[in-house]
């Protein structure tokens, strides 16, 4: 049987000529805590191998001591972590493309730096597109002091490009009649950032059809109809002329 240094036991090593006396039985007894006890505490000598399992004060504490440049209190852990692991890099390659984007993706989310000459801006100009969520003073006051201590000093920043992600919901029906009516619809859609589109469709073998999509209706008058109708919110009615 393989045992770690952490529950080993003296009763383990000794010899077998003095292991069943009682004193030595009891002074193992004794020993074997005290001696698991320090061998626990030697993982607190394992720093860097073990930054994910440290407590914030220490992370703090290593964040001083690689002089990490963007470090703010109100930052999340995992963030501050992050931000130790690859402080290094971010030093050796300060002032360019990847040090910028590694730092913001770290800090505020998917972040992309885009250079002056990949979309025919001045020279040493640049742009930034990102999907971070900034909406107070102080969220862009921490995000363009991220730009300031990763940039190059030469290079000037042309735009914030905000990305936000969007449900969007699409419901398609379509409808066969020769007489009555048919309404399509859902409930209004209430989320932010959400859209809820009504498709309607149908067709008849005589007399006119209606298509509703509020406020507005189309009739299309032939023997023989076909009608589509889009609406943002509401219902899409689709009927033959005088059923309505």
């Amino acid at each position: 049987m393989v045992k770690n240094i952490y529950d080993l036991s003296l009763r383990d090593i000794i010899p077998s000529s003095i292991a069943g006396d009682p004193q030595v039985q009891a002074s193992i007894d004794a020993l074997d805590p005290e001696l698991q006890s320090v061998s626990f505490d030697t993982r607190e000598t394992l720093i860097y191998s073990r930054i994910d399992e440290l407590p914030e004060e220490v992370i703090d504490t290593l964040a001083w001591q690689f002089h990490v440049d963007f470090y703010e209190p109100g930052i999340p852990l995992s963030a501050k972590r992050d931000l130790v692991k690859t402080s290094i890099l971010v030093h050796m390659r300060k002032g360019t493309k990847w040090a910028v984007q590694e730092l913001c993706d770290i800090v505020f989310g998917k972040t992309t730096v885009q250079p002056w000459f990949e979309y025919g801006g001045e020279p040493y100009h640049f742009r930034v597109s990102t999907e971070a969520n900034l909406l107070t003073d102080e969220d862009w006051r921490r995000f363009f002091h991220a730009l300031e201590v990763t940039k190059s000093a030469r290079d000037w920043l042309d735009s914030i490009e905000l990305h936000r992600k969007a449900n969007l919901t699409i419901n398609y029906a379509t409808v066969a009649l020769t007489r009555g009516n048919i309404s399509i619809g859902l409930s209004p859609q209430t989320k932010m950032f959400d859209a809820g589109y009504r498709f309607g469709a149908g067709s008849v073998a005589r007399g006119n059809i209606r298509v509703m999509s509020r406020p507005k209706t189309i009739v299309i008058g032939a023997k023989f109809g076909v009608g589509i109708g889009c609406a943002l919110h509401g219902t899409v009615k689709i009927a033959t002329e005088g059923v309505m």
